[in-house]
């Protein structure tokens, strides 16, 4: 997997109860269309990319996509992002123009039954 650029997007951190969607909103990079997404439907943990050899955990960090987590946490896996939140991604195409984009983003409790995540970012890749 390469990453070709990040994208920006307007609001990083959500609330949400237990059973909430999470729907995120971007512009294509390329053809300007809206792109969204449930990130809570069909997603994986960020450290999978790094088992199937797509992606090495220095990308993962200078790309800025997440933290690697330090050892004594290691049973937790293996990145984070905002505030200890354990890391993940979703793969995604644009509908116009069939591009690939990666959401990676750290999800968890905030408090009994309530939700936060915060968006590390969007990046086109091939």
């Amino acid at each position: 997997m390469q990453i070709v650029s990040k994208i920006l997007i307007p609001k990083n951190i959500c609330e949400g109860f237990q059973g909430d969607s999470f729907l995120m909103e971007f512009p294509c990079i390329d053809c300007k269309e809206r792109v969204n997404t449930d990130l809570l439907n069909g997603y994986n943990d960020l450290e999978d990319l790094i088992a199937v050899n797509d992606m090495s955990k220095e990308s993962v960090v200078k790309q800025g996509m997440a933290q690697l987590r330090k050892k004594i946490y290691a049973y937790s896996g293996l990145f984070i992002v905002y505030n200890n939140l354990p890391a993940y991604y979703k793969i995604f195409l644009c509908n116009n123009c069939k591009n690939k984009h990666i959401a990676v983003f750290g999800f968890g409790e905030s408090q009994p039954g309530r939700n936060l995540l915060y968006i590390s970012g969007v990046w086109k890749i091939k």
